[in-house]
């Protein structure tokens, strides 16, 4: 899955705006600490502050969708590899050298499903552009409040905050850009 380094829609792709600012290590506490606590979908989070970032304004309607679309796959497949992952290593049926084997192709595999639905999402905002005007918009606080979490309104400012943090830091993760490297650049 190839895309133009940008749109006329954003500066930053959302893959690149994914990988930069998840590498930043309070990011992922943060995320990871709303994924575990409360079931919150990383990427969709990754998303929603990305949207902020490019001025981005879509419907709340929107969420929806987004959740058949892209939460239902993440649960029934990351979810499920990263629990493999974990049972793999607590098994006891493989030696060290094949749980590491076994487990870096999963995390391949989480890897890049996690591409895809990141694709899916750039795609989702592309289709719903200049939506109806005057219509609440989609943010970080109402997908928090959505899920129910307490303080959803602090927690979305800290989340936020975080974010704008590392997108200023120029901070890389060098996890996806290994499993992931980028195509070569052709000549024009």
């Amino acid at each position: 899955m190839t895309e133009p380094a940008t749109s006329a829609a954003w500066r930053t792709t959302l893959w690149d705006y994914a990988t930069k600012v998840y590498a930043y290590k309070e990011v992922e506490r943060a995320l990871l600490n709303l994924q575990d606590n409360y079931y919150a979908n990383v990427n969709i989070l990754l998303w929603l502050c990305w949207l902020e970032e490019e001025a981005i304004v879509l419907e709340r309607s929107l969420l929806d969708d987004v959740l058949i679309t892209v939460d239902t796959v993440n649960q029934a497949t990351v979810i499920k590899l990263r629990e493999s992952r974990r049972f793999i290593k607590s098994a006891g049926s493989f030696t060290d050298v094949q749980i590491k084997l076994i487990t870096k192709q999963l995390l391949n595999a989480e890897l890049m499903i996690e591409k895809i639905l990141i694709h899916r999402l750039q795609d989702i905002t592309r289709k719903n552009l200049g939506g109806v005007r005057g219509a609440e918009p989609l943010t970080v606080t109402y997908y928090l409040d959505f899920l129910g979490i307490p303080d959803a309104r602090a927690i979305a400012r800290s989340v936020r905050s975080v974010c704008r943090s590392a997108q200023s830091q120029g901070v890389h993760s060098q996890i996806y850009q290994r499993s992931h490297p980028a195509p070569p650049k052709t000549p024009n």
